[in-house]
């Protein structure tokens, strides 16, 4: 099974269970998630800092390239613009398209995947 499917299989469990809390944010400040479940993201702005804790997935949904440092633990999912993406500890980050530089420091498990375009993991 895929990254992408698995995230989207617990994306819609937790849908479906009403523990899923959905945040957009068109760009400027991310605030830290309130409240408990699983949390998600959607950017449809760059950031002008990084993702707080709490976010469980981030969806870079940015028609141009993009910048997003997220914490440990947080599965980015980007768009097809490209970008850099920067996670420390455990990490999940699928860039499915455009020049990626994909970056990861620290302990835990790690899943980097780069799709078409030009990929700097």
């Amino acid at each position: 099974m895929s990254v992408a499917q698995q995230i989207a299989n617990a994306l819609y469990t937790a849908s479906v269970g009403g523990s899923l809390t959905v945040t957009t944010v068109a760009g400027g400040t991310v605030s830290a998630p309130v409240g408990g479940g699983t949390q998600e993201l959607v950017l449809t702005g760059s950031p002008t800092n990084a993702i707080p804790a709490g976010y469980a997935y981030v969806l870079d949904d940015i028609a141009g390239s993009s910048s997003i440092t997220a914490s440990g633990g947080t599965a980015i999912l980007a768009s097809t613009g490209g970008g850099t993406f920067i996670e420390s500890g455990a990490a999940t980050i699928l860039a499915s398209a455009g020049t990626n530089v994909i970056s990861q420091t620290g302990a835990g498990a790690v899943m980097l995947v780069g799709g078409d375009g030009n990929d700097t993991v």
